[in-house]
């Protein structure tokens, strides 16, 4: 690359570097205290929706000395094309101001999510979970099943999609890894036996919802992923708990009608990884967990990218 012109990493670049989920829980933490202290501004995503199943959303975010912006693209035709999320993002140093690094984050993206997802695991579900039904049998289901595997002894994936086809892949791929899988339709008592319901399907959805909270057992713990748009809105009252990622960016999404739970916000990631959470796990309480996504994650995520890579020097993770 001519001058001093930022590198550009691409998804198959950033995969190479091995991040670990670990190494993500580990920078998802240090952002979420951070943020419980109030160390770095935040602001609600920008997004554009149209109405026809495709969304744009501008996601920017400071965490400590990195300033980043991600831009999301989701279109039906590129959906149908086998890539549902385009993305890319920016990082420029928050002091000397300089352009860091340019990168494609559809991988980084998918890897955030995930690791979103195990934290509120790591947090708000039963220490001895086992089986995970993945709503959704897609990419986010192959990285669900790696980050969950990180902070639960995960030993059995029930596989449910609208596709037979999609679900028997997966489930040949995880039984591949020797971890019990079975197939499961959507209405099937299967999904609820299981100790984390992760729903998985597009936002922009456009079946009916069809998952039932009023089937969820006891000490189960629900990983709304998809703005909880699977789940019956009706039926998301018998939850004991409502926790997201960050509570001022999901109460917004709650008014604006765009996350359907109608109750009060009882915890956050940045409360949980601040050891100030009202909620924890019981074998009497079920928890519906909806995050959204906050961009703060993806920022911790490019943080630790840019430290292996050496563009960003180590400092003290507050």
């Amino acid at each position: 690359m001519a001058g001093n012109a930022p590198p550009y990493f691409t998804d198959d670049y950033l995969k190479s570097l091995g991040l670990t989920y670990e190494e993500a829980l580990e920078a998802l933490k240090s952002a979420f205290r951070r943020r419980h202290a109030d160390l770095d501004p935040v602001t609600p995503k920008v997004g554009l929706h149209p109405g026809d199943g495709r969304f744009f959303h501008a996601m920017p975010a400071l965490l400590d000395d990195i300033a980043v912006v991600k831009w999301i693209v989701s279109t039906p035709e590129a959906a149908a094309a086998g890539k549902y999320i385009h993305g890319q993002l920016i990082a420029s140093h928050a002091f000397k101001g300089h352009t860091l690094a340019i990168m494609d984050f559809a991988f980084g993206t998918g890897l955030r999510t995930a690791a979103v997802s195990a934290l509120a695991a790591e947090y708000w579900s039963d220490p001895t979970s086992s089986t995970v039904a993945m709503i959704g049998c897609g990419l986010q289901a192959r990285t669900h099943l790696d980050a969950l595997l990180a902070v639960r002894p995960i030993s059995k994936v029930i596989a449910v999609s609208r596709r037979q086809e999609t679900a028997e892949r997966y489930a040949e791929e995880v039984r591949a890894r020797g971890i019990e899988a079975v197939i499961a339709g959507p209405q099937d008592d299967a999904i609820y036996e299981a100790d984390i319901i992760a729903s998985l399907v597009p936002v922009n959805m456009t079946e009916p919802p069809f998952l039932d909270g009023q089937r969820v057992r006891p000490g189960a713990l629900a990983l709304g992923v998809d703005l909880a748009t699977a789940w019956i809105p009706e039926t998301l009252g018998v939850f004991d708990s409502f926790t997201t990622d960050d509570a001022s960016q999901t109460e917004k999404l709650v008014a604006a009608g765009m996350v359907k739970v109608k109750r009060p916000l009882d915890s956050d990631l940045a409360a949980a990884s601040a050891g100030k959470s009202t909620v924890s796990w019981s074998p009497e309480r079920r928890i519906l967990c909806v995050p959204p996504g906050i961009a703060l994650a993806d920022a911790a995520i490019v943080r630790t990218i840019l430290q292996k890579t050496g563009i960003l020097e180590e400092r003290d993770k507050a």
